[in-house]
């Protein structure tokens, strides 16, 4: 079942994964849905995982954008046509989202203990995750993350989805 659980407005979840992803990266959603969004945590609600998405500015693609977020219920669609430049614009509406937290039940928003932002090219380990966050047992004032700087980046459009 790739349709995510349904979240009671009160429920606090250990994770909150906001994805951040262009609204033509239609494949790349189904792979994350299909691959790392199927595992027990995600599907237990554990963790929560949402997709952040800018509008196109070709009206078929948000057509086809707006039928994927009905079917999935996984998708924020934001209100500004997306650019790289407004990648912060999606930061913010994943912190927003969470925030709106204490007024889920209007908002729609999520109850988390900690909140990540990923892309949607990432392969993310829910299970080593979580397991990372029990075991440092921090619950304010946490940035935790690894920079990769083994590898530049990648201008081959092809394999970028361009």
């Amino acid at each position: 079942m790739l349709k995510v659980p349904r979240i009671a407005p009160d429920k606090l979840v250990d994770l909150f994964i906001g994805v951040v992803s262009a609204a033509n990266n239609f494949k790349r959603r189904m792979a994350v849905r299909r691959t790392w969004m199927q595992h027990e945590e995600v599907r237990s609600a554990r963790a929560v995982v949402r997709f952040f998405v800018g509008l196109h500015k070709n009206g078929v693609v948000n057509e086809e954008l707006w039928n994927e977020a009905i079917t999935y219920r996984d998708i924020q669609i934001l209100p500004f046509v997306d650019y790289y430049e407004l990648l912060i614009s999606k930061t913010i509406a994943i912190c927003i989202y969470r925030i709106a937290a204490p007024y889920a039940r209007q908002t729609g928003g999520v109850s988390a203990r900690y909140v990540m932002k990923t892309d949607d090219d990432a392969f993310v380990r829910v299970d080593s995750i979580l397991s990372a966050l029990k075991n440092i047992n921090i619950t304010s004032g946490l940035l935790y993350g690894r920079i990769n700087d083994e590898f530049g980046p990648d201008r081959n459009n092809k394999a970028s989805g361009a």
